[in-house]
């Protein structure tokens, strides 16, 4: 059938608008987007590096997640998240090169270091072999042992104050295999591990699944990992800032953690409920 030439051009006349008119809304869309995208400020944040056995990046802990995910939803900005070893973005911190997360409060950070809200609290435990756990309800039963602490990490300032005295200290670093791969080979009698939201009985089982040797027969229980039924500390989680940076960033992620526990939304997220 043929169609008279006027109605041949006007459908190529609304082809042609229409596809214009597409055009146009994708531009205005990609427009909205960049302008977006433009006003979000990108925030260097170095945080622990955790190895593998084979050298990759650990995944961060949920909370940690959690905590990141929330603060980019309520401020303007997102994080670069920086992975190193955790002496190397304690020093940086300390020099003014940055935020860092994931650290807790001492008195000698505090004379470097300004500190947000609070976001969790992390339990400081310590891990055995389950054929050499030893009684633990205070520092004093840690004499004359070896404990494995990653470099730059605080269990508490009790414990940071006996180091290398009452006890002496493994030094480790963020490779989490070989830390515990050391343990196993009976290199130290124990290790600090942190974990929020933890109880012993879970946490040895995952640590069990995630850092027992593969090699290592699975109707032997005694060279297993047992985390001991105390805590040596309980210590919270900020992120902190050099003191002579800008602190305005600082004080805003401190109204947005306040507005969210305020409204019980920061709860909720890290309980798990959307």
């Amino acid at each position: 059938m043929k169609f008279p030439a006027f109605l041949t051009g006007l459908s190529i006349l609304t082809t042609v608008m229409c596809g214009t008119c597409f055009a146009q809304t994708k531009a205005s869309i990609n427009d909205a987007a960049s302008k977006a995208e433009t006003n979000v400020t990108l925030v260097p944040l170095m945080i622990s590096e955790e190895v593998t056995g084979d050298l990759k990046l650990e995944p961060l802990p949920n909370e940690t997640r959690v905590v990141i995910n929330f603060l980019e939803s309520q401020l303007p900005i997102r994080f670069d998240l920086q992975r190193q070893p955790w002496k190397r973005a304690l020093d940086k911190a300390f020099a003014g090169e940055g935020m860092i997360f994931g650290i807790s409060k001492t008195a000698e950070r505090l004379k470097h270091l300004n500190f947000s809200e609070p976001f969790y609290d992390d339990n400081v435990w310590l891990v055995t072999r389950c054929d050499s756990q030893f009684s633990f309800n205070g520092l004093p039963d840690l004499k004359g042992k070896t404990i494995g602490v990653v470099r730059g990490a605080s269990a508490g300032e009790e414990f940071d104050a006996q180091a290398n005295k009452l006890f002496k200290i493994e030094d480790d670093t963020g490779q989490t295999q070989g830390r515990f791969t050391k343990l196993y080979q009976r290199r130290m009698d124990a290790l600090i591990f942190f974990k929020a939201n933890s109880n012993p009985v879970k946490l040895a089982r995952e640590l069990n699944r995630l850092y027992l040797p593969k090699d290592h027969p699975s109707d032997q229980i005694g060279g297993n990992f047992c985390v001991l039924n105390k805590p040596v500390a309980t210590t919270s989680v900020h992120i902190a800032l050099q003191k002579n940076r800008d602190q305005s960033l600082l004080q805003k992620i401190n109204q947005a953690v306040l507005a969210g526990r305020k409204s019980g939304l920061l709860q909720k997220l890290m309980a798990g409920e959307k």
